[in-house]
């Protein structure tokens, strides 16, 4: 997960800025706020002591915001870390109809697995 502050920042140049936000416009990008911020605390303290998983504070948001956008987690690196989180679905690889889930298409707090929604078999 990047934000958009570290691809803004990243840029060279005043034109990478500008197409940088015109991609940008093109997505859904999730915001963060002081609210937010009392819940993937909670989410980070609840992991820690349930799990006994101690999480960075990007990979706290990026648990956070798709538990509370109610969307599936894709990754290679992280899968196993998100996997025993339990918090939403992770999917390993979406490059065949067998794409390794770590839960059924929902959990218990009503996440989706947008693939099963999009149509790519079953996960």
């Amino acid at each position: 997960m990047l934000n958009a502050y570290e691809l803004l920042r990243a840029a060279t140049s005043e034109q990478e800025q500008k197409h940088i936000y015109s991609a940008l416009s093109l997505v859904r990008v999730l915001g963060f706020n002081a609210r937010t911020s009392v819940t993937f605390a909670a989410l980070s303290q609840r992991i820690e002591r349930e799990h006994g998983i101690t999480l960075s504070m990007r990979d706290a948001f990026i648990l956070g915001m798709a538990e509370q956008s109610r969307l599936s987690i894709l990754t290679e690196n992280k899968y196993d870390l998100y996997t025993r989180t339990s918090v939403v679905p992770v999917i390993r690889d979406v490059a065949t109809n067998n794409a390794n889930v770590s839960r059924e298409n929902v959990n218990e707090n009503g996440s989706k697995n947008i693939l099963t929604e999009m149509g790519i078999g079953k996960v």
